[in-house]
């Protein structure tokens, strides 16, 4: 599986869910996406490129995003309100940084 459409009703991407989906490189959450947490390792080593979410994501769990050495672009639509970051989210990818909302 290269390519997935998340649900927009998916409000929690349970822990490990694409965990070490290596092929995984687009995931697509649409506009009227729900998805409120997304949980410790949740992408941890997969190949995704670029995530994109919209304003209803709240928490974002530990080591979620590390070692994604293929993510170059994640993107918070205006008007997020992280209310809990996990340690690690980035830790082992490639990412030269990032601009959490505040």
């Amino acid at each position: 599986m290269t390519s997935i459409v998340v649900p927009d009703k998916v409000y929690i991407l349970r822990e490990g869910c694409f965990e070490d989906c290596i092929h995984l490189a687009e995931v697509i959450f649409g506009p009227g996406s729900e998805l409120g947490i997304l949980s410790a390792r949740a992408f941890q080593r997969s190949g995704v490129r670029e995530l994109n979410f919209t304003k209803r994501l709240k928490e974002v769990g530990d080591r979620c995003l590390a070692e994604c050495r293929s993510l170059v672009k994640l993107t918070f639509e205006i008007g997020t309100i992280l209310a809990a970051i996990g340690r690690e989210i980035l830790d082992g990818s490639n990412m030269p940084g990032v601009r959490l909302p505040y």
